[in-house]
Parts: C-alpha cells; structure tokens; sequence
C-alpha cells in the first residue's frame, strides 16, 4: 500500500491500521508524517509496525524499494500550492508548504504506473529539468484533473511521455465532470475522466 501523503481524503490511520491487521502479507510505504501517525500510537501490535516504511527525502529528492518484485520509486514532489490569508501576518501563504508530498513510479511486470500525488508538474519543472525523472516513459499517469496547462503538457511530452492519462481527485458534481472532461480531452486527447464511483477500464 503507498499513500502520498497525510490528508483525509487520502489516509485514514484507522482504515490502513485495520487493513494491514487483516492483511498480514501487506506492507505500508509512505512518508513519515503519514507512517508516524501510526507508530506513535502504543497499541499498535509489533507485526503490524514491522510492515510499515517511512521515509523523509528533501524536495525534489528520491527514494527507492524493492518489495514482492514491485519496484518503488518515490518522488518528494511539492503539494499544489493553496493560498490563504495568515492570521497573524496578514500576508498570503501557501497552506501546504509543510505537506510532505509523493509521487509514486510503480514498476512491475515491464509495466510503469506514475501517480502524482496532489502534485501540479508546471509547479515541479525544476525537477524535471534536473533529469530527476527517469528515462523511458510510462504506460500510465495519474494526474490532478486541475494540472491543465500547456507547461504540464509539455512536461508530459518531454519527459513523462505516458500512453494513457488518467485525470483524478474530481468534483463530485456530474455537471461539472462533463465540462472538465471536455476541456481536458481538447488539451489532453484520449485523456480518461470517470464518471462513477468504482469505475475501471484496462489499457491495451
């Protein structure tokens, strides 16, 4: 199980707790702001916490495993940006600034999954530009369906170079499904965008 990073929407302690105690053939990858929430607390059983991997890399570092034949490469990528008014200053900041986010390469079977996490790629160019990324392409990207730009796409073009995008973290609006998915297929052809609750699709 990999998470990316310690948001509700994205890690509850007490699903994944319980899910690695009826599952003891599992093991957890994830930064440590998310596996501390876990290890802290006293109760948990011994062979629970032995299957949890925490890890720390600076920005725009990297950190790598290997488990069950599944290659893992993590990418400390910032969270999108958030801007709110600070209380005590007045001045806008980013919310997520201290949000140790990850995007995650799954290599497995000849085949390369990319999932970014709440990562926007024109806010990591950096990264890429650095050769950060590994050479290749993948099959399949995970992308923030509100990362639609042309610096994004050209990220995609030049470093990426996924077969099939899939966009994530809709609104749960119907109506407004309909409209990003035409906007992101003019942007993004042959994009995916689903529409239901537990949805799938295979790639060829």
């Amino acid at each position: 199980v990999l998470v990316t990073h310690n948001h509700p929407d994205h890690f509850l302690a007490g699903a994944v707790r319980s899910m690695l105690e009826k599952n003891p053939s599992t093991r957890l990858i994830a930064p440590l702001q998310v596996t501390n929430s876990l290890t802290a607390d006293p109760s948990i059983d011994e062979k629970v916490s032995d299957r949890i991997t925490g890890f720390d890399p600076e920005v725009f570092h990297v950190w790598e495993a290997e488990v069950a034949g599944i290659r893992v490469t993590a990418y400390r990528l910032p969270h999108s940006r958030y801007e709110v008014v600070d209380p005590d200053t007045g001045e806008m900041i980013d919310r997520h600034r201290d949000v140790a986010n990850v995007a995650y390469l799954i290599e497995v079977e000849g085949r390369r999954v990319l999932h970014v996490g709440d990562a926007v790629l024109e806010q990591c160019r950096e990264f890429f530009e650095g050769g950060g990324f590994p050479d290749g392409g993948v099959d399949v990207a995970f992308l923030e369906y509100f990362d639609q730009s042309m610096p994004t796409r050209e990220i995609l073009d030049r470093w990426i170079r996924a077969d099939h995008i899939v966009f994530m973290h809709l609104p749960p609006e119907n109506d407004r499904i309909e409209a990003l998915s035409k906007t992101l297929s003019i942007l993004f052809p042959g994009s995916r965008v689903f529409r239901e609750p537990m949805q799938s699709t295979s790639f060829e």
